[in-house]
């Protein structure tokens, strides 16, 4: 009689334990190097494409997560563009968004999408200046591996400048 006692006892710790353990939030961080091809015309003839990273941190549930992030592209100038004395083109987004794990895929599939400002400068010109920015993705997960194709645009004055992203990285759980 007492081991059954004992064994009913440490059953129900295990599965308070569990259950406990399932309800935690998921914290997560990433980072991912890029590559980014231009979709408008604006921007195609105006810079060649670009490279850099991106880093954030995730939280949340098992499928919805909130996103914080901060990434880094320089975009490379084309020598007869327009715009060529300006020099290449820096683009540092800071934006919040939502990533949800699509139901039925072992939590290997995401849809991902933030919004925020991006920080635009020219290495040939002093000015700065902060832009609305947005991107919208999908993504898979494996393991640390982690791989990302978004569609990311930022507002210029008198047009967005949009951007096909390719992104490679590692996502590791805190």
């Amino acid at each position: 009689m007492k081991s059954k006692i004992i064994i009913a006892f440490i059953t129900a710790a295990i599965f308070s334990a569990y259950k406990s353990e399932a309800q935690l939030p998921h914290l997560s961080l990433y980072v991912h190097g890029l590559y980014a091809a231009a979709l408008n015309t604006h921007s195609a003839d105006r810079y060649k494409g670009g490279l850099g990273a991106n880093a954030g941190l995730t939280l949340g549930s098992k499928n919805s997560r909130a996103v914080f992030s901060l990434g880094y592209t320089n975009f490379f100038s084309k020598h007869d563009s327009p715009d060529h004395l300006l020099g290449d083109e820096t683009y540092i987004p800071a934006k919040i968004g939502l990533r949800q794990y699509l139901p039925m895929t072992l939590h290997t599939i995401f849809l991902q999408g933030d919004a925020g400002i991006g920080f635009i400068s020219y290495k040939n010109a002093s000015e700065r200046k902060g832009r609305f920015a947005a991107d919208i993705g999908a993504g898979t997960h494996f393991g640390a591996f982690e791989a990302v194709v978004s569609f990311d645009a930022f507002k210029q004055p008198n047009y967005w400048s949009s951007w096909a992203n390719l992104q490679l990285g590692f996502n590791i759980g805190i």
